[in-house]
């Protein structure tokens, strides 16, 4: 998988958290041809958490399909600070 972009969501991106609040963070990533290419199920979603992190990411095409039907949780990617963004030329290499 590989992350082209990660932001912060939940209550840390508004300021609202409390000293047991965890970390929220969306992400979008873009599959590699390989798999797109295979037979079998794509991805298009990955969840997990990681001691107080809890992670949502979604495969480009299926990020874009749920912000073109204006699915809210994804309308907060455009609008979070970002935590990390990766170039399209970065993931080629």
């Amino acid at each position: 998988m590989n992350m082209i972009l990660k932001v912060l969501t939940g209550s840390r991106a508004y300021g609202l958290e409390t000293p047991e609040s965890d970390f929220d963070f969306h992400g979008v990533y873009v599959t590699p041809t390989s798999q797109l290419l295979a037979i079998g199920p794509k991805p298009k979603e990955s969840i997990w958490k990681e001691g107080d992190e809890d992670f949502q990411s979604w495969e480009i095409g299926r990020f874009l399909d749920l912000a073109v039907h204006c699915n809210p949780t994804v309308l907060e990617t455009f609008v979070a600070p970002v935590e990390k963004k990766i170039l399209l030329d970065e993931v080629e290499n």
